[in-house]
């Protein structure tokens, strides 16, 4: 029933579905210089408690009235020898360490209803996040669908007035990492959108599946090639010699080769419902 509340802080009782473990995390800070011509970039990593308590140290309130820009944390993934639907659950930094972040970066509570809903692809948004008496704000939750590896998920809250985005990208790979540093630092918009960073998880979600869907094609190809050579074989050859031969490894080949081929297909099904969603 955590539907019903109202609150956009998070709570104690909240972290208790989130396991903690230090790891490394950066966050990419860009916003425009002084003159206004250009942006300007700051990467920091951080893996331990006391280079985060270092970090949020040192931002003064100026932090709080920076205009043009995203200050956004890439939280490191967790390495897990086999595959966890809850692997964003698990989170690079201790449980103290999130809720200063989630304070400083104005992380809604409403992303606690998204995280672990991980068998489909969600985005949402939401209006005045933060109440009418407070700072008007847009906040956008976003995951990516955990039915195959390397799933993340996206918390942002712009703030309108200074169009200014908080954000954290759970699940991120290093490479990944990178390559969200990369885009945003070769921008060339006087100002980010709302959905600047909703729009880059749907583009990294988009490559995700069409490799995916471009390896099981492959696949069916194939499939479909030795199959055809198979009944190619068959017509060509004598139907009584044929049947002669070892019928129970033939038959065993064939059904097996079959199955593969179902279940090929049922995955390319899933993958092109993910894709819908």
């Amino acid at each position: 029933m955590d539907w019903l509340r109202e609150s956009p802080h998070m709570t104690t009782t909240d972290a208790s579905i989130f396991k903690f473990q230090h790891g490394v995390s950066t966050i990419f800070e860009i916003t425009r210089g002084q003159n206004r011509s250009c942006w300007q970039t700051q990467a920091t990593n951080l893996s331990s408690d006391s280079e985060w308590v270092s970090w949020l140290e040192n931002r003064d309130s100026s932090s709080h009235s920076l205009a043009d820009g995203i200050c956004l944390v890439l939280a490191g993934r967790a390495e897990r020898e086999c595959p966890d639907p809850t692997l964003l659950s698990r989170l690079p930094f201790s449980e103290e360490i999130f809720g200063k972040i989630s304070k400083e970066l104005f992380i809604h509570s409403s992303f606690l209803r998204v995280i672990n809903r991980n068998t489909a692809a969600h985005c949402s948004r939401q209006l005045n996040a933060w109440g009418l008496s407070a700072p008007a704000a847009i906040v956008y939750n976003c995951r990516s669908s955990a039915s195959w590896p390397d799933d993340i998920a996206l918390s942002t809250t712009y703030i309108t007035k200074r169009r200014f985005t908080y954000a954290i990208m759970y699940g991120c790979r290093s490479d990944l990492a990178t390559i969200v540093m990369s885009r945003l630092s070769n921008c060339d918009l006087t100002t980010f959108h709302p959905l600047s960073l909703p729009m880059f998880l749907a583009d990294i979600e988009r490559n995700r599946q069409v490799d995916m869907v471009e390896k099981y094609v492959s696949k069916l190809l194939q499939r479909v090639l030795n199959m055809s050579i198979l009944s190619r074989n068959f017509m060509s050859e004598d139907r009584s010699e044929y049947l002669g031969l070892n019928t129970t490894n033939t038959n065993g080949s064939s059904l097996t080769e079959d199955h593969e081929s179902i279940l090929d297909w049922l995955e390319m099904n899933h993958i092109r419902d993910g894709l819908k969603n």
